[in-house]
């Protein structure tokens, strides 16, 4: 057996850079960067898909009729009119016995840490072998991140090998589900009381308490920010965390745990004469002299054989962040103990991006108001991200500014659903309604109505069949549902003395 070396400085920097090299969320945590999500790109038409596309209304008629009869046609063109996929196709699941191999894996190696940083604070008995220094609140740091994530491995590896699955990813009944997005935690600010600050402002030395907050998510990711203290206070009583947590895929239901962990350091063991100290000096000479032992026999060390322990930080506040977190910035703590030196709140930022990738594109009529007269003109119509646009001739799409677009993000209605007859007589028709501000130059007329300083437009959009018209509703539907879950649109339902009058039915 090897002698580990007497210093504590080489197998605590060993601890930590192998955690380093074994975070599997080191990709996606930094201090600097914030989130930024690219728009999904419209899928451009190549030069053979442009000679198929469909010029005529009778053209376009005949193409459906093909694409209901024959599957195939219909696979082909499922790349421009989808839904996400996983609404329509199944996530294929990682092996579950590679998964508990690469758990298993990770959890000897967190193991290890675990072993190396007991080793290395076995050496701080004294402050010559840094007893009460940073660089032991650090080792305890790496031992509490390892210990904790050791905890959450073992419980995902006996839920794998238990057979349990996890929760259903399609909902019930067909309805639709929000999609997934992203989710950025940033700014962490961490209050500490007054009169605690300035005891510590008076105090010399090492610092009393040191900071640390551990990010939980999903089954067995954690991550936890830098070592901290009141000497990294920024402004005064507030101590700034440069912590950028980013998750990639996160479910509308994600839920995030953030805990806060202080570690209390006596002051007497922190400054001790030499002559003074809690233990002797181990040298090699009296470490070999202390036992009898052949050539061939190891060495003996206290420290090899040091028994495994948690770390010395104790849970000072928690909470627990969810989509309602939206647009909050302050966060009271649970479980603060009395006697603590946090001011009781986090202050932190939640920022989010959704991954919304529904497409869909073809033809509808829509009901427009000319000179006062109802008509119903048909064009060539593309859902792509937020936007409706539509075109005269599909051909236009990719070299022609689009004669108008909807932004979806203004949309009233509650869902997308069909017209009522007694309002539109035309078959096969949805009702879209809109709300901006008011302008100078708008007037009541056949689709729009203002009240209020704002300017209700209904738009009526029919397509040519009623399956067409129950696949643009989905569409449409989705993208409200998406947009109103990750981005909390700031379009709200009018009440009922902003409701838009019925427009004058047409036929």
């Amino acid at each position: 057996m090897e002698l580990p070396p007497v210093s504590i400085l080489s197998p605590l920097t060993k601890s930590l850079d192998l955690q380093a090299a074994i975070s599997p969320l080191s990709s996606v945590v930094t201090s600097l960067p914030e989130l930024h999500e690219e728009p999904p790109e419209t899928p451009k038409t190549s030069i053979g898909e442009e000679i198929h596309l469909p010029y005529s209304i009778h053209a376009y008629r005949t193409l459906q009729r093909n694409v209901l009869e024959e599957p195939t046609a219909q696979r082909r063109l499922a790349a421009r009119n989808h839904l996400p996929k996983r609404q329509t196709e199944e996530r294929v699941p990682m092996d579950v016995k590679e998964k508990i191999k690469l758990l298993s894996k990770e959890v000897s190696s967190l193991q290890r840490i675990i072993e190396q940083s007991c080793c290395a604070l076995s050496y701080c008995v004294d402050a010559e072998h840094g007893k009460g220094t940073r660089q032991e609140a650090e080792a305890e740091r790496l031992l509490l991140l390892s210990c904790e994530k050791k905890a959450a491995l073992l419980k995902e590896l006996e839920r794998l090998r238990g057979g349990r699955s996890e929760e259903p990813l399609s909902s019930p009944g067909g309805q639709l589900r929000p999609c997934h997005g992203s989710v950025t935690i940033s700014e962490i600010r961490l209050p500490l009381k007054v009169d605690y600050v300035c005891s510590t402002i008076l105090e010399t030395g090492p610092a009393g308490h040191y900071f640390v907050i551990l990010i939980r998510y999903g089954a067995y990711d954690v991550v936890a920010t830098p070592l901290a203290s009141a000497s990294d206070a920024q402004t005064g009583d507030t101590i700034i965390f440069p912590t950028t947590v980013t998750l990639k895929d996160a479910s509308a239901d994600f839920r995030i745990e953030i805990e806060v962990y202080s570690l209390a350091q006596v002051g007497t063991a922190l400054v001790l004469d030499k002559r003074k100290s809690l233990k002797p000096k181990i040298t090699p000479k009296k470490l070999l002299s202390s036992r009898k032992s052949s050539v061939n026999s190891p060495a003996y060390s206290p420290a090899v054989n040091t028994p495994l322990r948690s770390s010395n930080f104790l849970l000072v506040g928690s909470l627990t962040l969810t989509l309602e977190s939206l647009g909050k910035l302050k966060f009271p703590l649970e479980k603060v103990p009395f006697l603590s030196p946090l001011e009781g709140n986090l202050y932190l930022k939640v920022q989010c991006q959704s991954h919304s990738s529904v497409q869909r594109s073809g033809f509808l009529t829509m009901f427009e108001d000319v000179g006062g007269l109802g008509a119903w003109h048909r064009h060539w119509c593309v859902l792509s991200g937020n936007t409706l646009s539509f075109w005269a001739y599909p051909d236009q799409e990719n070299c022609k500014e689009p004669l108008g677009r909807i932004n979806l993000i203004n949309c009233t209605s509650a869902k997308v659903e069909a017209a009522m007859r007694e309002s539109c007589a035309r078959p096969n028709t949805l009702e879209l309604v809109t709300m901006r501000p008011q302008r100078e130059d708008d007037a009541d007329s056949l689709v729009t109505q203002c009240r209020n300083m704002l300017c209700f437009t209904k738009s009526w959009l029919s397509a040519d069949t009623r399956e067409e018209r129950q696949l643009w509703m989905d569409s449409l539907n989705q993208v409200l549902l998406d947009l109103r879950t990750w981005k909390k649109s700031p379009g709200k339902l009018p009440s009922r003395d902003q409701a838009p009058p019925a427009v004058a039915a047409a036929h």
